[in-house]
């Protein structure tokens, strides 16, 4: 009896054993599973976070690439408008670089090292600097455009167009209809892309006491602008002139065959280069024969010319006329006002 006790009261504790593991792997499951799922809860999450951080930096970029375009079409915008000038000053450089190399360091390689040096070397520095050299002709014709656009202020030129389009009668009626014309009117014509003579002329909204005045004025300032258009025609008549004397002597230069060696160039380079040392020897105002002005002679151009009587005399009137031109306008519109 006593035996059969106790087998049961060990298999009892057997099946109890056996029962609290398997409800320890179960809660153990249960953990397990509990805690994969806030595993993944956090995941999720962090996953989520960072997509909307991913989203929040995106725009924060796209904003400051915005910006950044706005910026650089501004640079653009000032870049462009000083292109001209950047070009001109490129090539001026480009210029004194090779115009420095033709006349101080082949001559110092000649003397150096005169092997390194060939003809077709010496052929190339003068068709870049030489008198029709392309550097040259470059860097003249962008010293005469600059010249052209500065002759007037762009107010002036405004004018210039005008008159060209325009006569004086004409100019007077259409400043006259202006007056009378409507809000609607000036916004339409405020949105014309093309800027016609007859808007530019209608558009402002002047006073009638200032259109009162063109006819009295406007003659004498068409008269003295239409001259300054003949002098700025007849200056690039000259320039075109000069442009072919230049060509001349280039291409004289080069058909002549001169018996020069490299040693040669090198000689007339250092004596050039010496010369040019010297402001009395090679002064332009000496070399082309123009007189220095003096500072009492500011105001007085035509008795006081810059140029002597070897100079060209249509070049000496064509100053002179210039200059009188700027004058007698200034004047018209000041007495007028």
């Amino acid at each position: 009896m006593e035996k059969e006790i106790s087998i049961s009261s060990s298999q009892g504790e057997k099946k109890i054993k056996k029962e609290s593991s398997s409800e320890r792997k179960k809660v153990s499951k249960q953990r397990r599973t509990e805690s994969n799922r806030m595993r993944s809860l956090n995941y999720r999450k962090r996953k989520k976070d960072h997509y909307i951080f991913l989203e929040n930096r995106v725009k924060e970029l796209e904003n400051e690439v915005s910006e950044q375009k706005q910026k650089l079409d501004k640079f653009k915008q000032v870049f462009d408008s000083l292109n001209i000038l950047d070009s001109t000053r490129d090539s001026i450089n480009k210029f004194i670089q090779d115009e420095n190399f033709s006349f101080r360091g082949i001559p110092k390689l000649i003397e150096k090292a005169p092997e390194l040096v060939n003809p077709i070397m010496i052929d190339e520095s003068f068709n870049s600097v030489g008198p029709f050299g392309t550097l040259r002709i470059l860097r003249l014709k962008k010293a005469f455009k600059l010249i052209i656009d500065d002759v007037l202020p762009i107010n002036f030129k405004l004018m210039l167009k005008c008159f060209n389009e325009k006569t004086n009668e004409e100019m007077i009626h259409i400043a006259k209809s202006g007056l009378n014309r409507t809000r609607t009117q000036t916004k339409y014509m405020a949105k014309d892309e093309k800027l016609s003579v007859d808007t530019l002329i209608a558009l402002p909204n002047y006073t009638k006491e200032f259109i009162d005045s063109w006819p009295s004025v406007l003659p004498l300032i068409r008269k003295h602008l239409i001259e300054l258009k003949n002098i700025v025609r007849d200056l690039v008549k000259l320039r075109n002139k000069l442009f072919k004397r230049l060509s001349q002597a280039h291409q004289t230069i080069n058909n002549e065959h001169l018996k020069f060696s490299k040693f040669d160039f090198a000689e007339l380079a250092k004596m050039a280069l010496k010369a040019d040392d010297k402001d009395s020897l090679l002064n332009p105002f000496d070399l082309y024969n123009i007189r220095k002005r003096q500072k009492t002679d500011e105001n007085d151009y035509e008795t006081n010319s810059e140029f002597t009587e070897q100079c060209p005399s249509e070049i000496a009137k064509t100053k002179l006329v210039l200059l009188e031109c700027f004058e007698l306008t200034f004047l018209a519109i000041k007495k007028h006002q």
